[in-house]
């Protein structure tokens, strides 16, 4: 099954484990389409768990899943701050996303009560401005 008949599908994660909690029902079940996920951190910045493990955990996480329709892209950097926007902004736009590849983009939504996920939801419609992509946010458990 495709989800909405999309061949390909980006899901941007503030941190591991985002996209796991709320879209692994729907990544599994439309295993027509291809999701390319791409984790922008190590974990949050006040986050005593975050470290290079929790990348290892996500792996695990889809390994388990025996889910074959996903690609991880993994941080640069550890953490993300509304310094690193404009960088990140660049980064995914000349460097990550193609547009032409992509049916969508998923992300985090623009009222999350967590300030690095609106961050993301933010960059996200930077990278979509002037572009026929479609847009869908997901919920999180913050």
């Amino acid at each position: 099954m495709k989800f909405l008949n999309f061949d390909r599908v980006i899901c941007l994660s503030p941190h591991p484990d985002d996209v796991e909690y709320s879209m692994s029902g729907t990544i599994k079940r439309c295993n027509e389409t291809i999701f390319d996920i791409f984790c922008l951190s190590h974990g949050g910045i006040t986050d005593k768990s975050s470290s290079p493990d929790r990348i290892d955990e996500i792996k695990l996480f889809w390994k388990m899943m025996h889910t074959e329709n996903i690609n991880l892209i993994f941080p640069e950097y550890p953490y993300l701050d509304s310094f690193k926007l404009t960088y990140l902004i660049d980064y995914i736009e000349n460097k990550r996303i193609d547009k032409r590849v992509y049916d969508a983009v998923f992300t985090t939504p623009h009222d999350d009560t967590n300030s690095e996920h609106r961050l993301v939801n933010d960059i996200t419609m930077a990278i979509v401005r002037n572009s026929p992509l479609s847009v869908f946010e997901y919920r999180t458990s913050s």
